[in-house]
């Protein structure tokens, strides 16, 4: 049992799914290669602060930076990364945390 989010040691994304996240959001980052952007997600994951905000929803884990905007979605049974992306706040009408949360409640564990 996890008692708080920053013990949860993610293994990565699930099989298959770092490419195709990785071409869509790694330029968001700036000029990464894959792997740097695995361990950012990794090691977004466990960072803690009063600049991250999370909630779990279900099965999910949702974290936001409220620094650089970055946001996690990580499944936390499997300790498998949905998404990593660096929001942007024009694009969104709430804020970016909670399109995070919105797009969680999309999602099926």
């Amino acid at each position: 049992m996890v008692r708080n989010n920053c013990d949860i040691i993610w293994k990565g994304f699930s099989k298959g799914k770092l490419a195709p996240h990785f071409l869509k959001h790694g330029a968001e980052f700036g000029k990464i290669t894959q792997i740097q952007y695995l361990k950012m997600a990794k090691s977004f994951g466990a960072e803690t602060g009063n600049h991250i905000q999370e909630q779990v929803v279900g099965k999910f884990l949702v974290k936001f930076n409220n620094n650089t905007q970055d946001v996690l979605i990580g499944r936390i049974d499997l300790r498998e990364i949905r998404t990593f992306y660096r929001a942007d706040p024009a694009q969104t009408i709430i804020s970016p945390f909670q399109a995070a949360l919105d797009l969680v409640a999309t999602l099926t564990p």
